[in-house]
């Protein structure tokens, strides 16, 4: 008899839409491919319900939207030197390569830079 067992544990830090395509694709390999054998059937029933139960908490998470939200706070200094040389849109690129912030963030982070000058 060949014993073959795999277990995979996923530490990430995703955001909510990201989180179900990964419970999604765990629970259909687990569907798919974990009743072969004398004891795996127990085994991945558990795996199943384990994997509901994350994606009840997944479901309870913030939307992505949040999640994407980054503290720019520490970058006005540096947003403010940028916008007396360069060009707006220039400024809002070179935000998101540094902080990885979305665009709407740095637009608005900005907007709120000139209404406090």
């Amino acid at each position: 008899m060949i014993v073959v067992f795999t277990y995979r544990r996923y530490d990430a830090v995703v955001c909510r839409a990201c989180s179900f395509a990964l419970l999604r694709q765990t629970t259909l390999h687990c569907a798919l491919f974990g009743w072969w054998g004398y004891i795996a059937p127990f085994v991945n029933a558990y795996c199943l319900v384990a994997n509901a139960i994350e994606g009840i908490s997944a479901w309870r998470m913030k939307d992505s939207a949040d999640c994407l939200m980054v503290d720019l706070s520490e970058e006005t200094a540096y947003a403010q030197a940028l916008l007396e040389g360069k060009p707006f849109d220039v400024v809002v690129e070179v935000l998101c390569e540094r902080t990885g912030a979305p665009p709407a963030q740095i637009i608005a982070f900005l907007s709120q830079i000139d209404a406090t000058a």
